[in-house]
């Protein structure tokens, strides 16, 4: 048996290992060049979707400020457009909130129209009176009362099966049944509330079943009707009667102070009027003889 530490063997192993690492290269080599476009294309794919995916995710969170600043502009400051919210909903269908918020918003600016029998728009003043022509008409407070249950209803109906949207649910049944207690159909205002009722209690709002627990046991007290007055036409108190006149009279003269007594308190209230001692009488000087004329 040859000895393997012999030279020749030696530079036979290492002539063996080269070629084997060769191949190794060589494979590899290959296996890139195979590779190498695929692999390309990969990266480059990863890299295009997370640039696409942080430009959809800056446009989203740009929509989502766009549609809460035009919410908050059509809401206006106390007297809103309920035609301006409708058309923020509609505008923002997909921003999850925003179109519930604006169309209960927009009912209960019908509701808070047909409240102060003024026409949408009207300038209501101090005294809560409007122009005559803007006034709430009979078939204005018709249109007001439909189009808002209409708003409540589409609320109600698309988040009522959604717990994480209870609270539009809650809000739009309290709308529905306070259509119903100003058309005069309580029974409808009670179904409503039952409905406030089942959702706040699901969700654990323990102030809003008190509320809505509330509201259906008044229901019984406003079937004799109730009607808002404006501030004119209240109970005015008639002014308070003028304050009576002082006395008008001489006023008391008082005398010089009377020094008190060293370490004395002096008295308070009228001090002492000082009387001169009186003087005795004088005769008068006999008057003088008129002079004799001449005779």
């Amino acid at each position: 048996m040859e000895d393997p530490r012999n030279p020749q063997i030696t530079q036979q192993l290492r002539e063996g290992a080269g070629q084997v690492e060769s191949r190794l290269n060589e494979d590899f080599i290959n296996f890139l060049r195979k590779a190498s476009w695929p692999l390309t294309l990969a990266l480059l794919a990863v890299v295009g979707g997370f640039y696409v995916y942080q430009q959809f995710t800056k446009a989203k969170t740009a929509e989502v400020n766009r549609a809460f600043d035009d919410l908050q502009a059509a809401q206006g400051r106390g007297n809103p457009n309920p035609d301006a919210l409708v058309a923020v909903a509609d505008d923002f269908k997909s921003i999850r909130g925003v179109p519930h918020l604006a169309r209960l918003e927009a009912a209960d600016a019908y509701l808070r129209a047909v409240a102060r029998k003024a026409a949408l728009g009207a300038t209501i003043g101090p005294d809560g009176v409007v122009k005559p022509e803007e006034a709430l008409t009979t078939e204005l407070r018709t249109q007001y009362l439909t189009k808002a249950k209409a708003l409540y209803e589409a609320v109600y109906n698309a988040t009522s099966r959604d717990d994480r949207q209870s609270i539009h649910a809650i809000n739009a049944a309290f709308g529905l049944a306070e259509v119903a207690e100003t058309s005069g159909d309580f029974g409808d205002a009670a179904l409503h509330y039952d409905q406030a009722l089942a959702a706040a209690t699901k969700a654990g709002f323990d102030r809003l079943v008190r509320i809505a627990k509330a509201r259906k046991d008044s229901l019984d007290a406003l079937k004799g009707g109730t009607t808002l007055l404006s501030k004119a036409d209240l109970w005015t108190p008639p002014p308070p009667p003028p304050p009576a006149p002082e006395p008008i009279g001489p006023a008391i003269p008082t005398g010089p102070a009377v020094p008190g007594i060293p370490g004395e308190v002096p008295a308070t209230g009228p001090q002492p009027v000082a009387v001169p001692d009186p003087q005795p009488p004088q005769n008068p000087e006999p008057a003088a003889p008129p002079a004799n004329s001449p005779g």
